[in-house]
């Protein structure tokens, strides 16, 4: 079992794959704490790890535990909670994934479950509804993150269509729009922050896609923290530089043409030559 998982640990494409381990792990050592502790008596000593982890809308905890804003959306309790979060992640991710890359779905995970938990913190301090459970809301599970993930795929790939169980093909903008409008008529309801975190982690994965069609990739400052952590081997400087080949800047355009074109018409209206053109610059980029 150890070796499956450092085997699915270390494959490429990796992004997705880790991901999710990440979130499946810390939920088995939670669940495994939870049980240890009750069993010993010290539910309480529970509750206190989880306050550690968990999200809080007050800005003076939230001062005091500034990294719950990471935290929080790798946290989850309940099966189901997790289980769901993870197969809309799985198969959201896979378009972000084969379009963009590994890098971006790491971006637009980790954007989109910052900019979810923000504004569940900003609803909770200027909204007069949410005054009164200021101090006992908490945010917990990467849903906020999910949504990102969601609304970013169903912006680069509108019509992209996923078959579903007695409904058929439907396009995933229409899949998108519909989980954000009915978290939208939820946030007055008993999970108020959960709705407001999808619709804030909707709205990055929005924005994200939509200023990276433009040019302007808001991951940037994502990869260089995580360049930190993750330093590339000095390689040694060739002597002779190997001459750049003429096509490339056509293939570029290229590629931006067929992006721009999944994005308005999906990717069934890709031609046989467009899609082995993108499945092979993707391919390529896999391998680096």
């Amino acid at each position: 079992m150890i070796e499956d998982l450092k085997r699915v640990w270390g494959s490429q494409p990796s992004a997705l794959s880790r991901l999710i381990l990440i979130n499946v792990f810390v939920f088995l050592f939670i669940s495994v704490l939870h049980v240890l502790l009750t069993l010993a008596g010290g539910k309480g000593v529970y509750q206190v790890i989880l306050s550690y982890l968990r999200l809080s809308p007050d800005v003076g905890v939230f001062i005091s535990r500034p990294w719950t804003l990471i935290t929080y959306f790798f946290l989850h309790e309940g099966f189901f909670h997790i289980l769901f979060n993870l197969l809309f992640f799985f198969w959201f991710g896979r378009i972000v994934l084969d379009f963009l890359g590994s890098d971006r779905v790491i971006h637009l995970y980790l954007l989109g479950g910052v900019a979810a938990g923000l504004f569940f913190m900003i609803a909770y301090n200027h909204v007069p509804y949410y005054a009164e459970d200021l101090q006992i809301t908490r945010l917990q599970g990467s849903s906020g993150s999910v949504y990102a993930v969601v609304a970013g795929a169903a912006t680069l790939a509108p019509n992209y269509e996923f078959r579903l169980f007695l409904i058929g093909s439907v396009k995933i903008k229409y899949i998108a729009i519909f989980c954000l409008v009915l978290s939208f008529f939820r946030i007055v309801g008993t999970n108020a922050g959960g709705e407001l975190a999808h619709l804030g982690g909707g709205l990055m994965g929005y924005l994200y896609i939509s200023q990276l069609q433009k040019g302007n990739d808001w991951g940037k400052p994502i990869a260089w923290i995580l360049s930190l952590f993750n330093p590339k081997p000095n390689k040694p400087k060739p002597r002779h530089k190997k001459p750049k080949s003429k096509n490339s800047g056509s293939k570029e355009a290229d590629i931006d043409k067929i992006l721009d074109k999944i994005s308005k018409s999906g990717y069934g209206s890709l031609s046989a030559q467009e899609k082995d053109l993108l499945f092979r610059e993707s391919s390529k980029g896999k391998k680096n």
